[in-house]
């Protein structure tokens, strides 16, 4: 009765992770990356304002926007991001380090409108080291290859019926073995 446990949990499992790469993994995605920043941009007055290149070839698509954002003073600094006096987010910088800030706008359009990236803050003494404009947040390569992307992005397109197929019948076997080394039901 314990290995019908096993192999019962197991397929729920595999059966979770086949669903998910069915409806929500896209089975092609054309990244673009915009680097709009690349040589860091002291803040001067507590404020950046960053000119957006073209954004065509992202339209109609959701918008990641990643910044690199460091604060060489002493004190934490709020960095307020907007496009076009929109709120984009109000970014807490801790003293001597460097952050990395992901946001997501649902159509690159909104930023294209705006046609710049404003960050303020109530005093200097950070930077805007990098900013990059793109439809995904990041990606892997390898064996297993994905991409994330902004929430936006509509699951049509998904891996299809084969894929959650092929990954259910792979899956299954793999987590009974792991149960079973990890768990005594």
């Amino acid at each position: 009765m314990r290995g019908a446990r096993r192999w019962i949990a197991a397929g729920l499992l595999a059966a979770g992770c086949a669903l998910v790469l069915h409806a929500r993994v896209p089975a092609g995605f054309d990244r673009v990356r915009l680097r709009v920043v690349r040589t860091p941009m002291e803040a001067a007055s507590g404020a950046v304002a960053v000119p957006l290149p073209d954004l065509s070839s992202l339209a109609g698509q959701p918008a990641a926007v990643m910044l690199r954002l460091a604060n060489d003073g002493p004190a934490p600094r709020v960095v307020r991001v907007t496009a076009a006096g929109g709120l984009l987010a109000d970014v807490t910088l801790d003293p001597g380090r460097r952050t990395r800030v992901d946001l997501s706008v649902p159509d690159a359009a909104q930023l294209s409108a705006a046609g710049r990236l404003d960050l303020a803050s109530a005093a200097g003494g950070w930077r805007l080291a990098e900013l990059e404009v793109s439809n995904a947040h990041g990606f892997s390569r390898g064996l297993i290859a994905f991409v994330v992307t902004p929430r936006a992005v509509a699951a049509a397109g998904g891996a299809g019926a084969a894929a959650g197929v092929a990954a259910f019948v792979v899956l299954t076997p793999l987590f009974a073995g792991a149960i079973q080394s990890t768990v005594t039901l």
